[in-house]
């Protein structure tokens, strides 16, 4: 009988009761049980990040969706980014994968707000994105996938 797993570490042949390492993380390129490799969830997340941006963006320059070029960038800001986080989701855990999708996004969205719209950033703010980019560095690293 193999042991099963909810993230699918197990189908690599360890045995229930084989003494053999079932709950071991799986390596960069292991395909779950959701036939995912943790590379590709990564690089769906960057992508769903980067939709996240368009979206915020958007939503702003869209003057409350009264600008239809500008309102149907967002559109496919927000079909993209949530496409995208739920492709990796299949394999990154939701207490990662979520956390960093918004603050990623939300770091993006204060860089390109202050390039595009000429927002200020302030001292304040600078403190909040090393707090923000902590924690996104400190889930990937205990993602362990």
């Amino acid at each position: 009988m193999r042991a099963k797993h909810p993230r699918g570490f197990a189908d690599r042949g360890a045995e229930v009761g084989s003494g053999a390492p079932a709950d071991e993380p799986p390596g960069p390129n292991y395909t779950g049980w959701r036939g995912l490799s943790s590379t590709m969830a990564w690089i769906y997340l960057s992508l769903a990040v980067v939709f996240e941006i368009v979206f915020a963006l958007g939503a702003s320059a869209s003057h409350g969706f009264t600008k239809l070029k500008v309102s149907l960038i967002t559109v496919v800001g927000v079909v993209g980014g949530i496409y995208f986080i739920s492709l990796a989701l299949k394999t990154l855990d939701v207490g990662v994968g979520y956390p960093i999708w918004t603050g990623a996004g939300a770091v993006g969205t204060v860089i390109f707000g202050a390039l595009i719209f000429k927002e200020k950033i302030t001292p304040a703010k600078v403190v909040c994105f090393v707090a923000i980019i902590g924690g996104v560095v400190g889930l990937k690293s205990l993602a362990g996938v």
